[in-house]
């Protein structure tokens, strides 16, 4: 009996759940940017007043979170998508007294780390109650598909199914981005330093905010808030004493970090109609033949910043999240006039900025015979990338060449990537590491997290 009331209860506490909770009463709402995201920090960190230990208690939260609220004898596993193809690794539902107990059945389900605790600096551990056992990130997943996850990193997708990416990525699958991604912030807001949304996904930083990644910014949007959402957050209030706040109202991340604009689940609020300052400073270094590297000083918002347009005349040449852009593709001995405008979330155009007048250098004659690495970055860390640069005299088709990597000077092939795309003549293509800074990623044509980006002068 008191299990059957446990459920309904949980079931009304969604039903209702429409006004803001008091849980937020001391919070200041109408903050924006970083003021918000530090109170929002602080409100989810005094208010964790119990640290749950990995075994039982986090066993017995999951079978609460996570119940299934069509059958109260089944939990729901993140990443499944069906229980009828009679392929059990997909399952999205289980039996809640199946818990991976180690015995080496099939038909289990084991405890996820959302933010894989490797991926973690320090990593997350289990042996005492802490951050490792923090049941916001904890999530029921059957055991297979667990281990299929492993620690890779969150990639962009699409499709039902949870899957490994071409890159070596994981896709949680639609239903379960928006999921991802609002833990993800959690995680960052809970544990800093030690759980940065760029350790655990892939994807270009926010430009007012390097940790933070577009991708978890717009599957926060695109994924509306899920009826297990709704119920983890009043059960684990119960348990460890604090809330998700993204999970309440997935539109705090827009007003702290911009990008699309997420659902209000706290009454929709005043439109933002403000637009942003203009672009200052804009400057021109490190001209070639056909290209050049603008940079500026950054604009203000009263909500926050998402992305910089950039100009040649009246012209939309490219779009950057960050305060730098390369523009290539330039003819030689060419004068150009480049200018940024600023965008927000709602998407407000700040003035434009001051213009740059640059003329590109002459060309140095001939063409060469084939593709060339044109440049090799070997920083630290994963700070790694490659140049491709086109002097043929015509645009040349990728797809017919791949990069190789030998070891060593050996001359076995222990790294291959296939290119794709059309590089026009005098343009060049960069290929970094996914892993490499902002200052790196945010000029790359492509990011992965393939070997071929992975060396070390060797």
């Amino acid at each position: 009996m008191k299990k059957t009331l446990l459920f309904f209860m949980l079931l009304w506490s969604v039903v209702v759940f429409a006004q803001i909770p008091s849980y937020y009463n001391d919070v200041n709402l109408t903050l924006t940017g970083t003021a918000l995201k530090n109170e929002l920090s602080t409100k989810i960190i005094t208010t964790h007043t119990t640290n749950l230990t990995y075994t039982p208690a986090v066993w017995d939260a999951l079978r609460l979170t996570d119940l299934d609220p069509n059958d109260n004898t089944k939990v729901v596993l993140i990443y499944g998508w069906d229980d009828n193809d009679g392929d059990i690794t997909n399952d999205r539902t289980r039996d809640k007294t199946l818990q991976d107990t180690g015995s080496g059945a099939t038909f289990v389900w084991n405890r996820e780390h959302v933010f894989s605790k490797s991926l973690a600096n320090p990593p997350l551990v289990t042996s005492s109650a802490g951050a490792g056992t923090d049941a916001h990130n904890l999530r029921p997943a059957d055991r297979t598909r667990n281990t299929s996850r492993s620690n890779r990193k969150f990639a962009d997708g699409s499709g039902t199914a949870s899957y490994i990416t071409a890159e070596g990525y994981w896709y949680p699958g639609d239903e379960w981005k928006g999921d991802v991604a609002r833990m993800m912030m959690y995680m960052y807001l809970r544990y800093g330093n030690q759980t940065l949304p760029t350790a655990v996904g892939v994807g270009t930083p926010v430009a007012s905010d390097n940790n933070m990644i577009m991708l978890f910014l717009e599957w926060n949007a695109e994924d509306p808030v899920s009826a297990i959402e709704l119920q983890r957050n009043p059960v684990l209030e119960g348990l460890q004493g604090n809330r998700n706040p993204f999970i309440d109202n997935p539109a705090f991340a827009t007003q702290i970090w911009g990008g699309p604009q997420a659902e209000d689940l706290f009454g929709g609020g005043t439109p933002d109609t403000e637009a942003p300052t203009a672009p200052t400073n804009l400057l021109a270094s490190n001209t070639t033949s056909s290209s050049t590297m603008l940079s500026w000083t950054a604009s203000t918002d009263n909500v926050s910043v998402s992305s910089y347009d950039v100009y040649n005349g009246a012209s939309l040449v490219g779009s950057s999240s960050t305060t730098t852009y390369t523009v290539t593709g330039l003819a030689a001995s060419t004068a150009y006039t480049f200018s940024v405008k600023a965008k927000d979330a709602a998407g407000n155009e700040s003035p434009s900025s001051n213009t740059v007048n640059v003329t590109t250098n002459a060309s140095s004659g001939g063409t060469a015979t084939e593709l060339l690495l044109s440049e090799y970055i070997e920083g630290s860390s994963n700070n790694k990338a490659l140049e491709i640069a086109n002097f043929t005299g015509s645009a040349v088709d990728l797809s017919a060449y791949d990069l190789r990597k030998a070891t060593n000077g050996s001359g076995s092939w222990g790294s291959t990537y296939q290119l794709s795309g059309t590089l026009a003549n005098g343009d060049v293509f960069v290929i970094a590491n996914s892993s490499a800074i902002a200052a790196i990623t945010s000029v790359a044509d492509v990011t992965t997290g393939s070997g071929i980006v992975t060396f070390n002068g060797n």
